[in-house]
This record gives C-alpha cells, structure tokens and sequence, in this order.
C-alpha cells in the first residue's frame, strides 16, 4: 500500500544488531585463528618451511600462558623479531591422516633462537622438550646448532603445538618441518661449512699474530684482534662456538664479541690505511668508537636483563656507523693514491656482495643451495684473507723502503768513511813534507850543500806523491763502491810497500828511537796496492809506533804458511791490548783509540780500515798480546793474504 511503512521498535533492531554484530566477530575470531593444519603425506620425505602458516603472540608477562583469541596469523615464510624482552609464542598444527605413526624433527633454521620450549596442546598445555641457544649444546632437546625437536605424530591423528620462544637477541629464521634423514643431511652440511670457516679463520690468526710478532708491527696484532672477534662474532651466529664450546653459553657473549669487533675494527683501519697522517682530528672518532665498543664490552655482563635489549639496538647502530665510517675512510684513502686502500676497498665489497647474494637468496631471488646459503661465511673469509694480502703487500712495501733507506745510510757511511780515511791516512805523509820542508828552509838559509838539499827534496817528493796516491785511492773509491765495481787486485810486492810506509813513518821512529827488524824475504800477495799501503800495512805500522816505548824494536816478518797463504807480522814490544780490546776488534772490528806511550793522539778508526780492506782481498788478520816474561810483551798482529 502506498504510504504504508513497516515499523520496528528501537529497542528490537538494536538487539538484533548487537546479536549479529557480536555473532559475526565470533566467526571473524575463529576464522582468524583457526590454525592451519600441515599435512604429513604417506611418503613424506623433505625439508618443508611451514612459517606462513604459523600463529603468533608475544607478552610481556613471560610466566603467562596464551589463550584462544590473543594469535594472530604470520604470513610469512621468515619469522622476524627485534630486540625484546617479551616472550613470543607460536603455534602450528600437524595432521598425520596416514595409517604410520610418523616421527619428524621440527627446527628453527636461525642459530639464535634464545631459550625455546615445545609444548602439546590438548585438554592442557603439555611441555615436551627445550632447546636453542641459551641452552648448553649438550642440553638441548637435539644436539644440533639449531633450536630442533623430535615430533612423533601417531596415526590418524592432528595436534597442536605451541612453541615459546625468550631472549633478547633479534630473531629472523624460519620453522621448518622434515625427516630424520633430511635433518641429519641438513646438519653435516652445516658441519663442514663450520669446520671449514673454522680451519681457515684458525689459519688466518695465527699466520697474522706470528707476523705480527717477527715484525713486532702494531698493524697485524690488531688484524688478529679483529679476526679473533669477527670471527667469534660471525660463528655465534651461525652456532658454531656452539659446536666447539659444549660446555658454555656463547650466545650470551655474542655483545661482547659485536664490541671487541667494534673497537678493533676501526683501530685496524686507521693504521692499515695510515689516517692520522692525512686527517689528525679523525682520532676523535675513533675516541668515540673505542667509548662506545668497550663500554659495551664491559657494561652487558653485569646491566639488568631489561637493559640488554636497549644495548642491542646500540651496538647494532655503533656497527652501522662503523661500517660506513670505515668504507669513507678506504675510498678517500683509494682515492689518494693508497694501494693498500685497494686492498681495502676490494675486501669490504665482496663481503657486501656476499650479504645481497644472501638476500636475494632469503627473498626467492635466488636458489638456495649450501654455497649461497653461506654466501656470508665465505665472504668474510675472502674478505679476511685480501686483507691479509694486504699486509703482506705491506711487509714487501716497507722492506724496500727498508732496503732503500739502508743503501741511503750505507751511501752516507761511506762517504763519513772516505773522509776519515784521507784524514787519516794523509796526516802522516802532510806532517812528513811539513818537516822535510822545514828542514830544506834551514839548509838554503845556511848554504847547506847541494846534494843534501836535493836529496831532502827527493823525500819531500815521495811524501808528496804519497799524498797523491791517498787522494787517488779515495777517489777511486767514491767512484766504484755505488757501481759494485771491485777494486783492481794485482801483484803486490810487500817488501817496497813495507819500505814506502817506512819512509813515512821515518821521522815517528826517530823521534822514539825505535829500531825496525825487516824479514830477510818478502813474498807477493793479491791486493790493491794504493789501499794494502796506506789502510792496512800504514795503520798496522802507525799502532805499533804509537804504543812501543821509546828505544824498542819493531819485529816485521813475511812467512809461507802450509795451506800457501802469505803470513806478514808485526810484533811491537809496547802497552800490548787488554782482553776487552781484543774481543772489541773480533766482535766490532775496531779499537777504541787511546794514547800512545809518547802521548800520541789517535781518531779510533786504523783497525777498522784494516780489518775492512783486508777483507776485499780475501785476507784476515789476527790480533794477540804476547804474552813474556817482560813487564810489556806488546801486541802481534798477523795479517794473511793470498800469495800471488
């Protein structure tokens, strides 16, 4: 009828409303909840992620038990948590519709799931086993380095369980359900990759720590500080200190390990890459890390539990930063030039390769195989070993800088030696000429004759050319010691560089009264004749002048010996050596200088030109005090060189 309504009372529609209101959310409730049920086919063989059809729930009341209506459904197929510490509780359902009872091992594939507790849901929660990594590897339900249990499913039958997760550490696996055959296939895998990345971590420290102790360098001792932690940080992950260490809970050091990876992370860095030296102030950073890593290491044995959980959020942000920090520091260094930040840099982007390979491997980009499933473990291990690498690039690196610093310093030496050499050896002809010359004055001022004049001139001469043939002999030394030329060896005739020396020292052995005992017999020798003169048989002679008392002799005698070198000896009857000058001249090659009996002054630098060009000649000499009956026995020296 037009104009006709039907009417309902207020107080009936709203009844109805509320009836089907709340009868539509019991429905939505039960749907939302309703636990999917995994079917346990007839031949079930496999590895089944089963984490989308997962319940979950977390509390923060960790004695609590869940109830029906508090799950919410997962959805996927890897299960994230952050730092928390709230109990999460999850829930799944297998059917077994075959005629076998079916046992099945039921595992997180994260190797730091915390402490977690399998229960049955019946008419009341049933706890059934414990396991993960809170829990000593020898107490957990399975000994395995995941959080695994053994399910037994009787025939035609559907349970619930429930799994109750606690711990702080962050959490992303997934739950996977498979055979006991799979699941021991699984874990050898696993095996062998730990043990593997163990060798060659184990590898890696030692080589470094011993290198670091033969070049006592700074650098390799904190690389091994950063192998040690990294490589503790990186097997706590994936449960291998699980594996190693039965007796302890690594995982509650997992912080401590993140932070010692902290601090030696970038100490190492900033040597390796030389920092300092191109920006000083970047030593307040580093400050800064050092603060934040040890404070970690320190503070999270002993804060409340409550606490750790804000700790984890900052050490995971301190390993950001340094990360970043470190990869600005290698391309700045790369990009001034440093080869060692090559090494660096080419380290560091196979390692990010390796976790985007990872990555792409969780998300279904990739097929999950055991070489992509640890991209990460071998990433670090490239990663340490071009590190390595590196710093024995840098071993090479300093050793020529080494080498080239040596050859600057023996360049140097030389040149010092050269100059004491002509000071030295000239002295003793320049003091000759001197008096000869005085004496030549004298003579022509008192019309002394002719023939004694030319004949003091003659000797002024000879000592002249004495001097000449030291300048040469320097000379020829500067120019052929940086070439590698050795000196020209020929025959040398001992009896006329004896005599010419003589001549030299003519004026010292008058003036001592000194007598000079010659042998009856010379033999020829292999030397250089300029620098057997006036670096050896001169200085030899120059000694024995110096420390003979006045009105003594000086023994000279030239002896074949039986293997056919040529012995020359020269025996002063003087002050003779002490024991420690003696064992001075072995060890050192050289004698402290000290004065002679007439007050004679000395440079300290004769014996070690002897015993250096004898040397060149393939020669040796021997220094001994004589031992008499004398209050002063004096010092014999032996000088062997070859025959000619």
């Amino acid at each position: 009828m037009r104009g006709l309504h039907i009417h309902y009372p207020d107080s009936c529609f709203v009844i109805t409303i509320g009836i089907m209101k709340y009868f539509l959310t019991f429905i939505l409730m039960i749907a939302h909840n309703l636990t999917f049920a995994f079917e346990i086919s007839e031949g079930f063989q496999g590895n089944v992620n089963i984490s989308a059809e997962l319940d979950s729930w977390q509390t923060s009341d960790r004695e609590k038990a869940p109830t029906t209506g508090v799950f919410a459904k997962v959805n996927k197929d890897v299960i994230s948590f952050p730092y928390s510490n709230k109990a999460t509780w999850l829930r799944f359902k297998l059917s077994n519709p075959t005629a076998e009872n079916k046992n099945l091992i039921v595992y997180f594939d994260s190797s730091l799931g915390g402490e977690i507790d399998l229960f049955l849901q019946a008419h009341e929660l049933k706890h059934l086993a414990k396991s993960g990594s809170s829990l000593r590897y020898n107490e957990r339900s399975i000994p395995s380095t995941y959080a695994a249990f053994k399910i037994s499913l009787p025939p035609k039958s559907e349970q619930l369980f429930l799994l109750k997760r606690s711990g702080v550490h962050q959490f992303n696996g997934s739950l996977f359900v498979a055979d006991e055959k799979t699941f021991e296939s699984i874990q050898s895998n696993k095996f062998v990759v730990i043990y593997l990345y163990i060798g060659a971590l184990a590898g890696l420290l030692i080589y470094n720590f011993f290198i670091g102790i033969y070049t006592k360098s700074r650098e390799y001792f904190l690389y091994s500080g950063f192998i040690f932690f990294m490589g503790g940080t990186v097997l706590n992950l994936i449960g291998g200190l699980d594996l190693i260490l039965i007796e302890v809970n690594p995982s509650n050091y997992l912080m401590m390990f993140s932070a010692g990876t902290v601090v030696f992370s970038i100490a190492f860095t900033t040597y390796f890459l030389n920092i300092l030296d191109y920006y000083p102030r970047f030593k307040y950073i580093n400050y800064a890390f050092y603060i934040l890593g040890t404070s970690h290491f320190i503070l999270y044995p002993i804060v409340p539990y409550n606490m750790s959980v804000y700790m984890g959020y900052s050490i995971d942000a301190s390993i950001i930063l340094v990360v970043i920090t470190m990869l600005v520091m290698g391309i700045r260094a790369m990009f001034r030039g440093s080869i060692l930040a090559r090494f660096y840099v080419l380290s560091w982007g196979v390692l990010f390769i390796s976790v985007f390979v990872w990555m792409a491997m969780t998300y279904g980009l990739l097929p999950e195989n055991i070489y992509l499933k640890y991209s990460i473990l071998w990433g670090n291990l490239f990663e340490m070993f071009v590190i390595s690498l590196g710093l024995a690039y840098r071993i090479v690196s300093l050793d020529r800088e080494k080498k080239a610093a040596l050859i600057r310093v023996r360049e140097q030496e030389k040149y010092r030696l050269l100059l004491r050499t002509i000071i030295h050896d000239i002295g003793n002809p320049l003091n000759l000429v001197i008096h000869l010359s005085s004496i030549v004055v004298e003579q022509m001022k008192t019309g002394e004759d002719c023939d004694v004049i030319e004949k003091n001139m003659n000797k002024v001469e000879r000592a002249a050319l004495s001097i000449s043939e030291i300048i040469t002999s320097v000379r020829s030394q500067e120019v052929q010691a940086p070439i590698g030329e050795k000196f020209e060896i020929t025959k040398v005739s001992l009896e006329k560089v004896v005599d010419d020396c003589l001549f030299i020292f003519d004026k010292h052995l008058k003036d001592k009264n000194i007598a000079v005992k010659k042998p009856e017999r010379y033999y020829p020798v292999k030397a250089n004749e300029s620098l057997l003169k006036y670096q050896v048989i001169s200085n030899l002679l120059s000694n024995a002048i110096k420390f003979s008392d006045a009105d003594s002799v000086i023994e000279i005698d030239c002896q074949i010996e039986d293997h056919g070198d040529v012995c020359l000896s020269i025996h002063d009857y003087g002050v003779g050596l002490s024991d420690q000058q003696i064992e001075e001249f072995n060890q050192k090659g050289r004698i402290t200088s000290t004065t002679g009996t007439g007050g004679e002054k000395g440079i300290g630098y004769g014996m070690m030109l002897v015993k250096s060009n004898v040397e060149l000649f393939d020669g040796s000499v021997h220094v001994e005090t004589v031992k008499g009956g004398a209050e002063r026995s004096g010092t014999l020296v032996r000088l062997r060189l070859k025959a000619y």
